[in-house]
């Protein structure tokens, strides 16, 4: 969890941290902001966001990103192909691990970010499961924390009727 202050205000968006808070749907009216500048460095932070498809929303995570500063950012579907480079997802200031769903089938995919302060290093487990990624970094007091991020279809035509056992 992201610890933060948060308070309701009315009327145009407020500094906080140096940044404008804005609400969710850009008009007039109840706001929250949330200072995060009181985050426990102690505590490891995660952000999870299901992207239905994150190319189009990189901006929007760059800003999420930069204003909470979580430690690991998992997102599932990112709809990412064979197609896609990988500057395409870079978040600056983290490293970047990706499992792209096979080519032929819409959707899926996940994407791991850690800050590169963690000293992230990819980990491959031995599975058939298709969808996930996996890392270790270092974590408080630097133990090691292994981190994984996976998508689990709904339906057997895409991997099959074992993608559950695998799990």
């Amino acid at each position: 969890l992201i610890q933060q202050r948060c308070s309701d205000d009315r009327g145009e968006g407020k500094k906080v941290n140096g940044k404008i808070s804005t609400n969710e749907n850009g008009k007039k009216g109840k706001k929250r902001s949330c200072d995060v500048s009181k985050r426990d460095k102690d505590k490891l932070t995660f952000l999870y966001l299901n992207a239905r498809s994150v190319a189009n929303k990189m901006d929007e995570l760059t800003v999420i990103v930069n204003l909470w500063e979580p430690d690991v950012v998992g997102v599932t579907e990112s709809w990412a192909n064979e197609n896609n480079f990988d500057t395409e997802y870079e978040l600056e200031g983290y490293r970047m691990f990706r499992h792209d769903r096979p080519s032929g089938n819409r959707g899926g995919g996940v994407l791991l970010y850690a800050r590169n302060e963690l000293e992230p290093s990819e980990v491959v487990p031995r599975t058939e499961y298709p969808e996930h990624c996996w890392c270790k970094i270092n974590g408080v007091n630097r133990d090691e924390v292994f981190i994984r991020v996976c998508d689990r279809t709904g339906t057997e035509k895409i991997f099959g009727p074992k993608n559950h056992s695998q799990l």
